[in-house]
C-alpha cells in the first residue's frame, strides 16, 4: 500500500508519459527504477528490500525538488546490470546518475549497488546547487521494526538483514527520521536543510538522507563544461547482507576504507 500510494502520486504529478523504467539484473539480485522517483525495488533472492532511493536538488534559496521535476530523463542501458539516467535543466546544469548492480550467489542474501553522480554547470555564472540523496529501505521486505545509525556512513538493520550506505565525497549534512517526515521535508514548499540528527531510535519505518552544498564554477566562455570546478562527481555504495559472518563485516569496513582513500587522493 505504501509503494502504491507514492507511485500514484508520482503519476499524478508528472503525467503518465513521464516515468520510463529500467531494470538491472546480476546474480541473485534485480533492481527496478524510473525517471520520476529513482529506484523503487531492490530484490535479493526474491525479497524486496527497497521502497525508494531518489535525488533532490535546489538552486540557491529555492525549495527542493525531486530529480523527476527536471522532466523526462534519458535512460541509457549500458549492460544488463548497468544503466545511466540523465536529466537536463536547459542553460543551467545537467545531472546524471550511473546505477551499477553487483549481485552475488543465489541464497547468499547479499548484493550491492554502486552509483556515480555527475553534475555539470553549463551557465556563465557560478551555480549554488544543493543535492540531497534520499533513502528508504524496507529491509527484509518489512517497513517496520527497523533500526539505523550514522557514523560517517549510514547503517540500517532488521535482523538478520543489514544495510550500509557510504558516499565519497562525504556529505555536508545528514538526517535519519521516520517515514514520511523526511520525504515530506524534501517535497514541501520550504527551503530545508538536514538536521545532523537521528530522530527515531529504532523500531519504526526508517528513512535517511545526505546533503551536499555545492558551488559549481561557471562554464567556459563558449558555454562548455570544461572550466575547472564546473563538474562535480560523487560516488555511492549501497550494500545489503544477511546474517553476516565477522569476515563479511570486516570486508564492509575495508570497502569503506578504500572509498575514503580514493577520496583523499
Amino acid at each position: 500500500m505504501k509503494k502504491l500510494f507514492i507511485l500514484t502520486l508520482a503519476v499524478g504529478a508528472f503525467g503518465a508519459a513521464h516515468g520510463a523504467t529500467f531494470t538491472l539484473s546480476d546474480g541473485n539480485s534485480t533492481v527496478v527504477g524510473n525517471d520520476v522517483t529513482g529506484l523503487n525495488d531492490w530484490f535479493i533472492d526474491g525479497v524486496d528490500h527497497l521502497f525508494r532511493e531518489d535525488y533532490f536538488w535546489r538552486i540557491g534559496n529555492t525549495p527542493e525538488q525531486s530529480q523527476g521535476a527536471l522532466g523526462p530523463g534519458v535512460i541509457t542501458n549500458i549492460a544488463a546490470n548497468y544503466s545511466r539516467v540523465t536529466f537536463n535543466n536547459p542553460g543551467l546544469f545537467t545531472i546524471s546518475v550511473d546505477y551499477i548492480l553487483g549481485g552475488s550467489t543465489p541464497g547468499s542474501g547479499t548484493a550491492d549497488i554502486a552509483e556515480i553522480v555527475r553534475i555539470t554547470n553549463h551557465a556563465s555564472f557560478a551555480l549554488p546547487l544543493t543535492l540531497f540523496q534520499y533513502n528508504d529501505f524496507d529491509l527484509n521486505g518489512n517497513a517496520f521494526d527497523q533500526g539505523a545509525s550514522f557514523d560517517g556512513h549510514f547503517f540500517q538493520w532488521d535482523n538478520p538483514v543489514y544495510g550500509m550506505v557510504g558516499t565519497v565525497d562525504y556529505a555536508d549534512r545528514w538526517e535519519i527520521n521516520s517515514y514520511p517526515n523526511l520525504l515530506n521535508k524534501l517535497s514541501d514548499a520550504n527551503v530545508d536543510n538536514l538536521a545532523n540528527a537521528v530522530t527515531p531510535v529504532g523500531g519504526g519505518d526508517i528513512e535517511f538522507a545526505s546533503q551536499w552544498n555545492l558551488n559549481l564554477a561557471a562554464a567556459n566562455a563558449a558555454g562548455g563544461p570544461t572550466a575547472p570546478g564546473s563538474t562535480w562527481v560523487m560516488s555511492t555504495n549501497k550494500r545489503i547482507v544477511t546474517v553476516p559472518e565477522p569476515a563479511t563485516m570486516a570486508a564492509l569496513g575495508l570497502g569503506l576504507a578504500a572509498m575514503a582513500r580514493r577520496r583523499r587522493k
